[in-house]
């Protein structure tokens, strides 16, 4: 998890996310998560690990423009999950006791820097549909549920 459970001010948070790698991510196979960290993005060893990666096995990759860099590939399964504003603020607010002035701009900020990231490596919008196979809207929904949908989704499309 990128950020403790502590309470934290707006500012430390901030802080921390500065400095963390913008190229980290995190890799799960089998139920064991990798992070692979480079110093720089959008570079051709990221790609190629997630390649190597997708090629050898099932996996779920979380970022790091996978679904751009595993666009020509077969029995892929792009996903992406939303929430109305105010359903990311009640989370926020609640996984790291936030206001929700700050919780609002702290979710601003990582999806800015999520769609800046997309748009620098593959000149796409990070947000828009066509990019994936399902977008899911989980407010609402608990987490388990969100699973049976997806599972549910991807048997039927690999089926």
């Amino acid at each position: 998890m990128l950020i403790s459970r502590q309470k934290q001010t707006m500012q430390d948070m901030k802080e921390r996310f500065s400095s963390m790698p913008t190229s980290s991510h995190v890799v799960v196979i089998d139920g064991i998560s990798y992070t692979i960290v480079r110093h720089y993005t959008g570079s051709k060893y990221v790609d190629l690990v997630i390649r190597e990666i997708a090629e050898k096995e099932s996996c779920v990759i979380v970022g790091r423009c996978a679904d751009y860099v595993l666009r020509d590939m077969d029995n892929v399964v792009k996903i992406y999950l939303y929430a109305p504003i105010r359903d990311c603020m009640r989370r926020v607010i609640r996984l790291y006791e936030l206001n929700p002035e700050d919780a609002k701009s702290l979710i601003h900020s990582m999806n800015k820097t999520r769609g800046d990231y997309y748009q620098h490596n593959t000149g796409l919008n990070w947000s828009e549909a066509v990019h994936y196979d399902i977008c899911l809207n989980t407010a609402g929904l608990k987490k388990e549920k969100i699973i049976d949908i997806i599972k549910n989704y991807i048997k039927t499309k690999i089926d």
